[in-house]
């Protein structure tokens, strides 16, 4: 069966902006999927928009949390993505970017430290570079 995965040039197409951002950036080894789901309907959409201009493209939703969502296209702001990968735990290779996350929050003076979106107070998601 044909993989449901699409590469990051499917996305960098139309999103060329984000290739970009991610040049220079830890996260340029970071596929899109990872972050924002399958996007098949998405990429169906966007490729017949270019065909039929007036077509629509469905916004991407929020993220429900579930690894195994159903949701086609994602955002990300939401501190569960992060914490999926950079949360401190058994087995990560001493070098990873990972923190504790109660810790981290109050070193760094989070404002609202219980807000999905707490992340990006500070950090941009495509690119790691200060």
């Amino acid at each position: 069966r044909p993989s449901r995965w699409s590469s990051d040039a499917t996305c960098l197409e139309c999103h060329q902006n984000v290739g970009h951002e991610r040049e220079g950036s830890l996260h340029v080894a970071v596929r899109c999927f990872h972050c924002h789901g399958v996007g098949e309907k998405h990429i169906e959409q966007a490729r017949l928009a270019a065909k039929t201009p007036g077509t629509k493209i469905e916004p991407a939703q929020s993220w429900d949390g579930d690894f195994l969502t159903k949701i086609d296209l994602f955002l990300t702001k939401d501190k569960r993505t992060c914490l999926s990968c950079h949360q401190d735990a058994v087995g990560m290779p001493a070098n990873f970017k990972k923190i504790d996350e109660k810790q981290h929050l109050a070193d760094m003076g989070a404002e609202k430290s219980d807000s999905p979106e707490v992340c990006s107070e500070c950090h941009k998601g495509h690119n790691t570079a200060p």
